[in-house]
């Protein structure tokens, strides 16, 4: 079960779906206000939440997900292409003309840049990107622990520096 918006009706009496245009329909029993009007609700996919779509270095096997940001119209119309290249739908890749591109789960091959092509024919098409991903079979940990340590020896050594340079 999931909620979906409806209009307030007196009874609510009967739920249509139309699955070729993605909505559905409500109405209510007929009440002494005279006939109840029919409702049209179209069907907006969930936003895809993107945890990580900034871009950067991501492992192999991990979801990424890329969004064009606000403001973007409703009825925007979206392209996304990686280096250039218009992307197509397939098993592992969604959304290649909606808002928010899905890839799941990573591979290597998914590393480049990914822009996005977007128009409400209100203005001149936009671009967002590009994006850059590298992905990695394996990102070891001594990297970041080896970069955490560097940062804190430097930290250490200014202090140090520091110190020597009052009691001086």
């Amino acid at each position: 079960p999931c909620a979906v918006p409806s209009a307030p009706e007196v009874q609510g009496e009967a739920i249509a779906f139309d699955v070729d245009e993605a909505s559905y329909f409500t109405t209510s029993e007929r009440s002494i206000l005279g006939p109840q009007p029919l409702y049209r609700y179209a069907f907006v996919p969930p936003e895809i939440p993107c945890e990580n779509a900034l871009g950067g270095l991501l492992e192999a096997g991990q979801d990424f997900c890329l969004r064009v940001p606000d403001p973007v119209a409703p009825d925007s119309m979206f392209q996304w292409s990686k280096d250039g290249l218009e992307l197509e739908e397939n098993e592992r890749l969604q959304g290649v003309h909606a808002r928010t591109l899905a890839l799941s789960p990573l591979e290597v091959s998914d590393s480049r840049d990914y822009t996005c092509r977007y128009d409400d024919g209100a203005k001149a098409p936009a671009i967002f990107g590009p994006v850059s991903i590298t992905v990695a079979d394996t990102i070891p940990a001594t990297n970041c622990a080896g970069l955490l340590l560097f940062a804190l020896l430097l930290s250490l050594l200014a202090v140090s520096k520091l110190h020597q340079h009052r009691a001086k």
